[in-house]
């Protein structure tokens, strides 16, 4: 009886341990999700000429890289109810591609308004994925998220107010809120000691190389350079955040 008691007791422990663990997954499935959706819209921002209604070729590869990421996890039954928003972000990037020769600013902003409903549908799904022991992924989760933010909002920023993102606003007060969630982050993450400091040392250079061109609107615009260094911290974040 007390054998069976036991054996029967470890088998729930195992399966709540499965659970727990098949939620972590999750959420970092929904992150990626997330961070290339981010990354996609940044490529096709710097990569569309609004007065020749064309968009470059030579990052191509990167925003349709970025979509067949998303599309391998979407074959999560746990992401079912993100279908239709994934779907509909995928079709406007896709169109934007097949149409690059000609492709008027409403169609810019309709990929940016699917990308919007995507990670606004991603958040809930996260949200009701989340536990009180992912606490530490989330962190770096929703730091990440910060830097999506921030580099969709300077990657904006040649449009003149053309470029509309829904519940993304382009004024000192929004960016200083960003920046204010990303630095306190990035320091957190050092008073942490989870990961190892030459890591944080790295992202925090990144990030004070880039931060001038948020608020300078003097300063050349480098579209390219913010890109860069924004989706670094975003790889490494999320990194971090897939080994917990």
């Amino acid at each position: 009886m007390g054998r069976r008691w036991v054996e029967a007791l470890a088998g729930t422990l195992l399966l709540l341990s499965l659970q727990v663990q098949a939620q972590e997954n999750q959420l970092d499935r929904i992150q990626l999700l997330r961070s290339e959706s981010y990354r996609a819209v940044s490529i096709v921002l710097l990569s569309y000429n609004a007065f020749s209604r064309t968009l470059a070729p030579d990052r191509r590869d990167e925003y349709l890289g970025s979509l067949e990421k998303m599309a391998a996890v979407m074959g999560d039954p746990g992401l079912a109810t993100l279908e239709d928003e994934f779907a509909e972000f995928a079709g406007a990037i896709r169109s934007l591609d097949e149409n690059a020769r000609d492709v008027a600013l409403v169609s810019v902003n309709q990929a940016l308004s699917a990308q919007a409903k995507l990670i606004t549908a991603a958040g809930e799904l996260y949200a009701s994925r989340q536990t009180a022991d992912s606490a530490r992924k989330q962190r770096l989760h929703a730091l990440s998220v910060a830097n999506g933010q921030m580099l969709i909002s300077y990657q904006m920023r040649p449009y003149g107010g053309l470029v509309l993102y829904p519940g993304l606003l382009l004024n000192e007060e929004s960016l200083l809120a960003l920046d204010g969630q990303i630095t306190a982050g990035l320091e957190l993450l050092r008073q942490d000691g989870m990961q190892p400091e030459r890591d944080i040392d790295s992202m925090q250079r990144n990030y004070r190389y880039v931060r001038p061109k948020f608020f300078d609107a003097q300063k050349e615009f480098a579209a390219y350079v913010v890109d860069h260094y924004l989706g670094q911290n975003m790889e490494r974040l999320d990194a971090f955040a897939g080994r917990l």
